[in-house]
Parts: C-alpha cells; sequence; structure tokens
C-alpha cells in the first residue's frame, strides 16, 4: 500500500511525476531494445490561474479531479495517465504513432471544454505531442521536448492540441 501511495497523486488519483518518469523510462528502454515508436503528451488547463483566484481553490481541485477523470476515460488501457503537477498533466502512449495522436488529442481538447463548462468551470486545454520514433536521451528530455509543443499550443491560441 505504502508503494501505490507513493506513487499515486493523492489529489487525482492518477500517477504522479515520479512514477509516471519510471514509466517513462521503461518506455524508452523498452524502445532501445525493440525499437519500434512511442508518443507522449503534455497537457496544461487554460485558464486553471483564474479559476483559482475566481473561484477558490477547492473549485480548482474539483476541475483537477475532473480533468483526470477525463483522461482517465479518454485513454486506452495501454497508456499511461499522470499529473505532472499544477494544472499540467501527461500521456504515455505506446506504439503510438503522431497521426492517431492527433485524432485522439483534438477529441480529448473538445470534450475537456464541454465538461469543463457543463460543470461551471471555464477551463480549456492545450495540448502538446511528440511522437519518438528514436529512443530519447532521457525522460526529463522527452518531457522537455512534449512540453515545448505544449506551449506552441497555448501561444498558438489555447484550447488546442498540436503534435510533431
Amino acid at each position: 500500500m505504502i508503494t501505490n501511495q507513493a506513487a499515486t497523486d493523492s489529489l487525482t488519483g492518477l500517477a504522479n511525476r515520479r512514477a509516471l518518469v519510471a514509466e517513462l523510462e521503461s518506455e524508452i528502454t523498452r524502445q532501445r531494445r525493440c525499437g519500434g515508436v512511442f508518443s507522449l503528451a503534455v497537457l496544461d488547463l487554460d485558464g486553471f490561474k483564474a479559476l483559482n483566484d475566481s473561484k477558490g481553490h477547492a473549485s480548482g481541485d474539483e476541475a483537477l479531479k475532473l480533468a483526470a477523470d477525463i483522461l482517465r476515460s479518454c485513454t486506452r488501457a495501454s497508456d499511461s495517465v499522470g499529473r505532472l503537477g499544477g494544472d499540467e498533466f501527461a500521456v504515455i502512449m505506446p506504439n503510438t504513432q503522431d497521426v492517431d495522436c492527433s485524432l485522439m488529442f483534438h477529441e480529448l481538447c473538445r470534450t475537456i471544454a464541454e465538461r469543463m463548462g457543463t460543470a461551471g468551470f471555464e477551463l480549456t486545454a492545450s495540448i502538446g505531442c511528440k511522437t519518438f520514433r528514436a529512443p530519447p536521451e532521457s525522460p526529463s528530455c522527452a518531457l522537455q521536448l512534449a512540453d515545448k509543443i505544449m506551449y506552441d499550443a497555448k501561444a498558438g491560441g489555447k484550447n488546442r492540441a498540436v503534435d510533431s
């Protein structure tokens, strides 16, 4: 039980950053050994700070729990989903090409905007997805690349998914 608690984000029930980085390291090791591809997406909630400032941190926590539920329901059993911290999440998708990610994450943006709106939260998501055809140097490097693409999505108008 202690191990599970150490790997789980207490608010959302998703994997925490430490567990997600360990899963990413395993995926990189698998790719080095067996080849293939994997994709990594980083998602940030647009408008989260304004929500916390206007409605309070309890509302922010509810929005984070809702985001986690949406991610659980919109990803595959083979994907690893976790909370990196704050309002930032990541999804590791083994054997997944950028074309498949693009469809999935454009739909996820729509679902997040719709379900957050229904819950009374004016939140959307910016998502950056990087497909690795060769193993990245490290989990940190992989996260930095996907994070940069997510910021490109934000700079392009938010509530969008961008892949490379």
